[in-house]
């Protein structure tokens, strides 16, 4: 059990790194460019790194089903509910939408704010019953596991 927790961590890590270095390498090239036409702003932009976009999202998403199927043990009998949870996680999965206007009012920063939080709910209610069957056809000991693993404080993945 204990190897198989550690395979899913080396294996997400090793996705981690290669977006890393990718993103690394696309803030570098943007810099350099941005550098060349005299802009500073080239520079703060390799310090603050490139792996933003959906490309790094889907890595992301990629890593932590990759990670949740080795630490919840995954069965060949479970395969369907668990490829059904993953479909709802990817029809689920957003773009993340900016903070908003830097010279909104309190009140239109609030209307904002609920508006996330209603499509955050919204999210978690879509993704509910693909939940329940993975978490159903799961045996006592995959179970703890969900527990601890499968709803992060943020919400679903």
């Amino acid at each position: 059990m204990v190897g198989r927790m550690l395979t899913a961590v080396v294996v997400a890590m090793a996705m981690l790194s290669v977006i890393a270095l990718d993103g690394a390498a696309q803030a570098q090239g943007r810099g350099q460019q941005k550098a060349a036409r005299g802009s500073m702003s080239g520079h703060m932009g390799m310090m603050g790194g490139g792996m933003k976009g959906p490309e790094h999202m889907a890595a992301m998403q990629a890593a932590r089903i990759a990670y949740l199927k080795t630490a919840l043990g995954i069965t060949e009998a479970q395969m369907p509910v668990w490829n059904a949870y993953v479909e709802a996680l990817k029809a689920n999965q957003t773009k993340m939408k900016g903070k908003g206007k830097m010279d909104a009012t309190a009140i239109e920063k609030m209307d904002a704010r609920i508006e996330r939080t209603k499509a955050k709910l919204a999210k978690l209610e879509a993704m509910k019953p693909a939940t329940e069957a993975l978490y159903n056809a799961l045996d006592a000991e995959q179970k703890k596991k969900a527990d601890a693993v499968l709803v992060r404080r943020r919400g679903m993945m």
